[in-house]
């Protein structure tokens, strides 16, 4: 109970929980009760930490925080005014910090979770006598560490035995286009009121709730009592455009079942089966990824062949794909297929044992791999396979990252084996 008294953060490696401690930088790995687990290779383990304390940091500094509680073992304090109250981590390391009817600056520097912020000198304005002012600069000053968790931060103090709490300061579509924004367009509803009234309050609340709300979203739901095609928000936050309810959409890892059909149906063909190796079809790929001679088809379908995902690992730049939410050339950059699987080939890590029993990891690499084997066992592309295997079949219209931007600029040349657009017709 002492050590989990100073937990200051954790993070997950193959099933196992892993928390760092404040106290003496020490790290507890729990497992699932009742069995008894392999421990991690250490590198895994490593390389877990490591993205899951870039992701800390990067949380950290995505957006300001407005203050709205501290408490202590003794008492809980509701601030009144959170947005009065308000700190921005900079990526420079300096801080922009409203106290009230004061403004202040400083600068931080981060150790992991634990921080020193040291505060320049206020403005001097005289605030309304309930103001809490200099208390929250002297709270902020004494912070020790700061641990973003689900939209709101923990700043646990360094003397006061207290604990800081803020909420994420976040734009929606209603700060950039004023409330006409969550205008709600209608293509269809034969649902009862009360239901579409309840998928009206869901779909407002895409654009307007959580850590990271859109700025717009559409909704179909087909039900044997009705259908449900609406959508909210804007196209474009620029010019605040309502967003066409049948707009297409990336429909990223809904790809996975697909790529998982077209491959059963090469195996009834008779061109391949899911028990062959992965060097049998991409052999220079197997010999450049860890445990690749031993990989199988049937474990890239299933997420057992332990191959790291790419999305957490860095690229030739050092930048991680998973930032993409975050740093624009990220978001707007391409890979080959090839290149994401160099990514991890690069990195050398395997999180366990291809087919281990019992082990079980979600990677998108082993799709990207699924991709390349359906090209190389039919001759053609993925998205031909897709077009003559899938949509033609079913009777679907797509746009496919194939010879340039798709309509809407859905999609663009290059982009992954599992992002293409979809369009209700």
């Amino acid at each position: 109970m002492q050590l989990l008294s100073s937990a200051a953060n954790y993070f997950m490696v193959d099933n196992q929980l892993y928390i760092n401690l404040i106290d003496d930088a020490g790290v507890i790995r729990l497992g699932p009760a009742g069995e008894t687990a392999d421990v991690p290779d250490a590198d895994a383990v490593a390389a877990a930490e490591a993205a899951q304390l870039a992701a800390m940091v990067a949380g950290i500094k995505a957006n300001p925080w407005k203050w709205t509680s501290f408490g202590s073992a003794d008492e809980q304090v509701t601030v009144e005014d959170p947005a009065s109250y308000t700190v921005t981590f900079n990526e420079d390391g300096t801080l922009d910090i409203k106290a009230d009817c004061n403004d202040a600056s400083g600068t931080y520097t981060l150790d992991g979770a634990n921080v020193s912020i040291a505060i320049e000198p206020a403005t001097l304005a005289a605030c309304a006598g309930d103001s809490r002012s200099e208390q929250f600069l002297q709270l902020l000053g004494d912070t020790a560490s700061v641990l973003p968790l689900e939209g709101q931060l923990f700043a646990p103090s360094k003397t006061e035995g207290s604990t800081m709490m803020f909420e994420a300061v976040i734009t929606t579509v209603v700060d950039l286009c004023g409330e006409q924004a969550l205008a709600i367009n209608t293509v269809e509803d034969t649902l009862a009121p009360e239901i579409s009234a309840m998928l009206d309050q869901g779909l407002v609340s895409l654009v307007q709730e959580g850590a990271h709300p859109g700025p717009g979203a559409s909704m179909l739901i087909i039900t044997p009592e009705g259908r449900y095609f609406k959508s909210t928000g804007v196209a474009d936050v620029t010019t605040c455009e309502p967003l066409p309810t049948d707009s297409p959409y990336q429909i990223g890892s809904n790809t996975k079942m697909m790529t998982s059909a077209m491959i059963f149906q090469l195996q009834e063909e008779g061109v391949l089966a899911t028990s062959d190796l992965l060097s049998k079809w991409l052999p220079e790929l197997a010999a450049a990824l860890p445990n690749g001679d031993q990989i199988t088809i049937d474990m890239l379908l299933t997420h057992t062949s332990g191959l790291h995902d790419y999305f957490d690992l860095p690229t030739e730049d050092g930048a991680t794909i998973e930032n993409g939410t975050k740093d624009k050339a990220m978001l707007t950059r391409t890979f080959t297929p090839e290149e994401l699987v160099q990514v991890v080939a690069d990195s050398g890590l395997s999180d366990f044992e291809p087919g281990a029993e019992g082990r079980w990891k979600y990677s998108n690499t082993g799709y990207i791999l699924l991709g390349l084997i359906i090209e190389k066992a039919t001759g053609r592309s993925y998205e031909e396979n897709l077009q003559a295997r899938v949509f033609e079949p079913l009777g679907l219209a797509a746009d496919l990252p194939a010879d340039g931007p798709a309509r809407g600029g859905c999609a663009a040349p290059g982009l992954l084996h599992h992002t293409l657009c979809l369009h209700h017709e």
